[in-house]
């Protein structure tokens, strides 16, 4: 059996997960900031409450999803922009060997 990576749907996946995520961020720090306002709290106190608060509700994603963008993020690299829209690499005809783009020279 054969096996092939459907890039589109992890980076989709990927993509997905860090949005929610970032999402649920803004909204926690959201919170964080409104409480420490309301108690007259310095900035220093502020930002430790914030992190607090982010680490408490597990960076903003459920441990189940935390645990797949982990997964996730093993395989995605973020690249510059321009190196984004180059041309792929072409696989090698014998999928058994390697490719020469993704060998690691030491």
């Amino acid at each position: 059996m054969a096996l092939k990576v459907n890039v589109d749907k992890l980076l989709a996946d990927y993509n997905a997960l860090v949005e929610k995520q970032e999402k649920k961020l803004g909204e926690i720090d959201t919170f964080a900031v409104g409480i420490a306002k309301q108690r007259g709290w310095d900035e220093d106190r502020t930002a430790r409450f914030v992190e607090f608060m982010e680490s408490e509700e597990n960076n903003g994603l459920s441990e189940d999803d935390g645990a797949l963008l982990n997964i996730l993020d093993a395989y995605v690299d973020e690249v510059a922009a321009e190196a984004a829209e180059e041309e792929p690499v072409e696989q090698p005809a014998n999928p058994t060997a390697p490719n020469p783009a993704a060998v690691n020279v030491v």
